[in-house]
Formats: C-alpha cells, structure tokens, sequence
C-alpha cells in the first residue's frame, strides 16, 4: 500500500470530488483576487522589464549595470515592447494574467506528458488526476508565488520548459526547438537543455534549437540596431561574459544579489554562506552569519565548481544513452534531473527559478503513488524531502523563513528532489511494460 493509498486520503478525496466544481472556482476566484491586489501594489521586478521596452522603442540602451537593472537577454525586452505602448498599471496587470496563463499552459502540458507516460500515469479518473495536480502544484507553490509576487519571467520559463518536452515525446522537432529556444532567450542557462538533447544526439532538434536561439536574439538589432551605434547584443554580452564595466557601479546588485545573498539559492552561493565569512542576512544594527568555517571565498568557488563539475560527469554518464522512443520514459526522467543540475549549477538562483521543479515534483508523487518510491531506505530522503518544502516564511515565521532560506532550504529541497529524481532514473528498465523494477 502506497502513501497516497492509505484510508486517511480517502475522506478529503471524496470531499473535493463532491464539491469539486464549486472549490475549483472559489479557489481560482481567491486566488486570481489575491494576487491581482498584490501585483497592484507590488510587482518589483516589473518596473525594469517595462523600462527596457520602453528604452528599445525610442533606440536607446539599456540599463545592464547599474543596481536592479535589466538582466535578461535584448530579446525579452523586444517581446515587452507591446507591454511598454500600454499605461504602466494596464502593463503590468496585463503581464500578470499572462504569467497566469503561461502557467495553466505548462501545467496542461505537464498532465498530458505524464498521461501519455507509461510508468507515471496517474489514474484515468479526472478528479483523481485532477487531485495529484494539486498536491505538486502545492509542493512548488511557494516558488510560483514568489514569481507572482515579484513579477519576474520565470512562469515564461516554466512554459517553454514543458513545452519544449510536450512537443519533444510528440516527435515535433520544429515547435519543440521553437520553446526551448524562447526559454534560452528569455535566461540564459535554458540553453543548457537545448545541449543536453546533443548529447542525446538528437541532431536536428539541436540544430533548429541553436538557430532559433541566435535568430531571436538577432531580432532586436535587425529591427532597431541600423539606427544604433552599438548592437543590443553587444552592450548585453559583458553581463555575461562578467566583463563588468569599472566605471559604473553594481554595489546595491551586489548587496542583494551577492554570493552570499540569502535569497541566492545556488549550489556555490549555499556552500559560500557555510564556508566563509560573508554576512548572509544584514539589519541595522548587526548582521547574521551561518558559517561553520571561514575560508577563502575563492577556495569554496573552487570546491563548488568541483562538485558541479562531478555532478555534470555523472548526468552525462547516466544519460549517455540514446533511447529508441522518445515516448520512453527515461527521458521524462532525465529532462527533469537535467532542470535541476541547472538549478543547482547557476551562478544566480533565486527562488522563482525553482518554478521548473513543477515537472520534479509531478514525477517523485507519481511515483510514491504507483509505490516505485515507498521502500524503507527512501523513508528518510523523503522525509527530507517533505521537510525541506515545509521550511518557509509562510509556515515557520519570515525571520525563521529568511535563517532557513540563509541555511539554504530551497538548495536542500533541490538536492533532496535531484536525488529522488535520480533513483527513479536508476530503477527505469528498457522495455518492461508497467513498472519500474523495485
């Protein structure tokens, strides 16, 4: 018997298929009212992406490198230009119900890829399916709320992501390369998925991927960069390349955005707030340090890009194979595990980025349901698992929340999701119809 078999689940099941329709609704309702006030008041991040529309439309540059300036690629600027034509409150209510339909899309598409899945189906009853979208849309919801929140890109992400797999196991190589070359040009480190199906030898798929990509960070220049004298892509390539200009100043960027930032969830900027002195959370009267030792910061970067570099050794290891199907599961698998190494390998995760665990979390509750997971030597990493997604503000208090997040819960939730993901890849048998072996 399964976790979500045992009797405790069965009144709340029953319950909800009864009312489901009114609490679908209600739901919705509070929700979409909720965050439309939120996003009224607040929506920080929003401020720059309609700046930079608005700074492309009348051709000139934009702000890369002064403090909570426009990070993303030229082209998601180009693509906000519609937004900036808009009065500000009208824009930026207007991205939001976008971001909500980028994510009832993807989730769409998530329930398609693990219908049509052989080991991961849910049951074909709707409200049953309907019940398990809501326990992993529970599991990522402090990330999705975040993103709300805040505004940020990261349900467009989310969309080209899912999309990008639900148009990969249907064989469309055109639409597939088409999504994930939105996502690649919206963040960057998306583009790391269009890699991983080269090294699946997917050749036609990464070819249309890679052209895709640079035609749609072209565009910006080819519709604007004639009456400029620097190329969009040109003033934007220093971000990334770290190539910061010495005359103007990141120094508030660096403040938040810092290696040792709290809300900065990567695997390098966790294991720098443990091993050296840098203060993870500042006050104004004193400053909070988590550290267990105090060495060198270039040391800990060295020790973290070791262990990405082992980490991306072993996924290329266990991915080496190309499947015969692109129906096979494995690579749904896969996919999922290759969203988190690149989670976890960014220079800057902030808590948004991990919306793309949706597809994650869809996977390790499919299978504690169909048991592939529910063995005793799992107990423990699933308890870590359910812990880390409890330790937030929401739940333990914003200073507890922001002390968890500065230990770097949303890491451990990763990691613990990474490794459940991983075991699941493990146990997958080629060509065993129904189960994975346990």
């Amino acid at each position: 018997m399964t976790i979500l078999r045992i009797r405790a689940f069965k009144p709340l099941l029953s319950y909800y298929v009864n009312h489901k329709k009114i609490i679908d609704r209600t739901f919705l309702f509070l929700l979409l009212t909720g965050y439309s006030i939120s996003v009224y008041q607040r929506g920080t991040d929003f401020p720059v992406v309609y700046e930079a529309g608005n700074r492309m439309l009348q051709l000139e540059r934009i702000t890369y490198f002064e403090a909570h300036a426009f990070s993303y690629p030229p082209f998601f600027a180009f693509i906000s230009i519609p937004l900036a034509l808009l009065p500000y409150q009208l824009a930026k209510m207007s991205y939001f119900f976008l971001s909500v339909g980028a994510l009832l899309m993807s989730v769409i598409w998530l329930k398609k890829i693990i219908e049509n899945s052989e080991r991961f189906k849910i049951p074909e009853d709707s409200h049953m399916s309907k019940f398990f979208t809501g326990i992993y849309l529970l599991l990522t919801a402090r990330f999705i709320i975040n993103n709300f929140e805040h505004l940020q890109s990261d349900m467009f992400v989310l969309l080209s992501m899912t999309g990008g797999l639900y148009f990969f196991t249907k064989g469309k190589n055109v639409h597939s390369a088409l999504m994930l070359a939105l996502g690649a040009s919206i963040k960057v480190t998306p583009f790391l998925i269009i890699i991983y199906f080269l090294w699946k030898r997917e050749w036609k798929l990464f070819a249309l991927g890679l052209i895709f990509t640079i035609t749609l960070n072209l565009l910006p220049d080819i519709f604007f960069g004639s009456n400029r004298d620097n190329s969009y892509l040109s003033e934007w390539t220093p971000l990334i390349s770290g190539r910061l200009n010495p005359q103007e100043t990141l120094s508030e960027t660096d403040e938040v955005w810092g290696l040792t930032s709290r809300m900065n969830q990567s695997l390098s900027t966790t294991l720098q707030r443990y091993f050296t002195d840098a203060p993870v959370i500042t006050y104004s009267d004193h400053e909070v340090h988590v550290n267990m030792l105090s060495l060198e910061p270039k040391n800990v970067k060295l020790i973290a890009l070791f262990i990405i570099l082992i980490m991306a050794a072993a996924f290329a290891w266990v991915t080496r194979k190309k499947y015969k199907s692109r129906s096979d599961d494995r690579y749904l698998v896969e996919y999922a595990l290759a969203l988190i190494l690149i989670l976890l390998a960014s220079p800057v995760s902030s808590k948004p980025h991990f919306s793309i665990l949706l597809l994650s979390h869809a996977l390790i509750i499919a299978s504690i349901y169909h048991g592939y997971l529910y063995k005793g030597y799992l107990n423990s990493l699933i308890f870590a698992f359910i812990l880390s997604t409890l330790m937030v503000d929401g739940i333990v208090g914003i200073e507890i929340g922001r002390y968890f997040e500065a230990l770097g819960n949303v890491t451990f939730h990763a990691v613990t999701a990474g490794s459940l993901v991983l075991i699941i890849l493990l146990n997958l048998k080629p060509k065993i119809t129904g189960q994975i072996s346990r």
